[in-house]
């Protein structure tokens, strides 16, 4: 009787001990910049970043705003909390952070963004702490690690064969798929077991020349840099293209996101123990 009553008091210890660990104690927290225009949306109850943040929210990962117009404390604290960062798409990154001029194809830039993801990506790095680079986020990362971009493909990438990397409509872009050559050495391949892989595409801007630490992990036939990762122990991936978009008619796409999360997982589980 006594062993029994034992027992339970020990259970009801334990219930009582797991019941008082934060939630957030066992939450992957992978954050997700917010330029000036979505944050503004966000207080509107309207995300922009939606497609991210259901892909994030699907493959276990908890999402925390970065939002360019946090002050730097509160930033601190946010970088002090995420076990992952996410870089998503947007703007064209100024030329300035390369070492370029403005070409006259070049569109709207947001400096301050760009300030921002440097000071992010620098966390992180310094950190090691998993980075998933999208379309712009892919763009910034290679050039936060010294690389530099086309301005405007259709002017300044020149070859033989024809690619299409985004529809103009009245102003407007418009998505357009075409195909990419994967290399084996990558985790595209690692996770879908294909050399060629059909993807959206909606961008006019491109690496150009590839940042230090990062290695080629897919391309067009036109020679247009489609993926990147860290050569590093680091999980560093960016890709051209955009996942998020392509998840849901495609459920596939949702490896990358698991993986990455898995990966934010095993960092948070050897750094934050």
């Amino acid at each position: 009787m006594k062993k029994q009553r034992r027992i339970i008091a020990g259970l009801i210890l334990l219930f009582v001990i797991l019941s008082i660990i934060p939630a957030c104690a066992k939450d992957i927290n992978i954050g997700i910049v917010y330029d000036k225009r979505q944050t503004k949306a966000l207080e509107e109850n309207v995300d922009l970043r939606l497609k991210y943040r259901n892909a994030i929210e699907k493959n276990g990962g908890k999402v925390i705003v970065l939002s360019v117009l946090d002050d730097n404390k509160t930033t601190a604290e946010k970088l002090g909390k995420i076990d992952g960062l996410l870089v998503p798409g947007g703007a064209d990154v100024d030329p300035g952070r390369y070492g370029d001029s403005p070409h006259q194809h070049l569109e709207e830039v947001d400096m301050a963004l760009d300030k921002y993801e440097f000071e992010l990506l620098g966390y992180c790095i310094r950190h090691s702490i998993p980075i998933l680079a999208i379309c712009r986020g892919h763009q910034i990362l290679n050039v936060f690690m010294g690389g530099s971009l086309y301005q405007d493909i259709p002017i300044q990438h020149k070859s033989d064969k024809k690619v299409t990397h985004r529809i103009r409509k009245k102003g407007e872009s418009q998505i357009c798929f075409h195909g990419i050559v994967v290399s084996e050495d990558s985790l595209l391949y690692k996770l879908h077991k294909k050399k060629q892989m059909n993807v959206n595409s909606l961008h006019h801007q491109a690496i150009k020349k590839p940042g230090k630490d990062l290695k080629i992990t897919a391309h067009t036939d036109d020679g247009i840099i489609e993926g990147i990762e860290g050569t590093g122990d680091q999980f560093i991936v960016g890709v051209q293209f955009h996942p998020e978009k392509m998840r849901i008619k495609k459920p596939e796409w949702n490896k990358l996101f698991k993986a990455f999360v898995d990966e934010a997982k095993k960092w948070k589980k050897k750094e934050r123990q």
